[in-house]
């Protein structure tokens, strides 16, 4: 979940297709297929899109399914590692309802949201760190501090563990909600790696049960 200032490089496409499920108590959230589409444009400037089918099953019975809002965005990786000793970037993103995503507020939060966040990383020889921090604000939905911080390990060339702890966090409020993520990104052959992670909310917005969650898929290197 947290963004880092690398981009695919001038030209070059990065997909990543996968399912992801969040379990909780009482609802089952399934998105598959899901897709993160890359772009980049020179070699520091990344043009995104995400999109992707959402099911939700309630313990009642009840399943509603329907296309998530669209999400754009850009990234712009302003100051690079190899001359500055850190990498820094920033990524706006705009979510929105597109006229086939569902307005169903089951399977998607109404309204639009407005996200400006900055990365960093540092890499310490095998060790990457890589925190993030972003205002959201949101048109039917109070305003957040969203933040994380992504540490990897690279055990071979293109095969790496990953930890994270990613948070939000309402203005004006002390509710928050904080979540842990392992994972891997392991290279299966020149283009084509294997993304997992497992995790979970330890602490979550006063009103919101914790889940279980899981990703799993694939990124497709152009």
């Amino acid at each position: 979940m947290t963004d880092d200032p690398g981009t695919p490089g001038n030209a070059h496409w990065e997909i990543n297709t996968a399912a992801q499920w969040t379990v909780g108590d009482q609802i089952k959230n399934l998105q598959l297929p899901l897709f993160d589409i890359n772009y980049g444009y020179g070699d520091h400037i990344q043009l995104n899109l995400n999109t992707g089918l959402i099911t939700v099953s309630q313990n009642n019975g009840s399943t509603t399914s329907g296309l998530s809002l669209a999400s754009l965005a850009v990234k712009w990786r302003f100051v690079d590692e190899d001359k500055a000793g850190l990498a820094i970037s920033t990524y706006p993103r705009f979510d929105f309802h597109d006229g086939f995503s569902s307005v169903d507020p089951v399977v998607n939060s109404p309204g639009s949201r407005y996200f400006l966040p900055i990365e960093f990383s540092k890499e310490f020889g095998q060790l990457g760190v890589n925190p993030e921090i972003g205002y959201a604000t949101y048109t039917q939905m109070a305003s957040e501090w969203i933040y994380g911080i992504a540490i990897s390990y690279a055990f071979e060339k293109e095969k790496e563990a990953l930890f994270e702890i990613h948070g939000r966090s309402l203005i004006g409020s002390a509710d928050q909600e904080l979540l842990y993520n392992f994972g891997t990104r392991y290279s299966l052959t020149k283009s084509i790696s294997l993304l997992a992670t497992l995790g979970r909310t330890f602490i979550t917005y006063s009103d919101e049960p914790t889940s279980l969650n899981i990703y799993l898929g694939f990124q497709i290197r152009i």
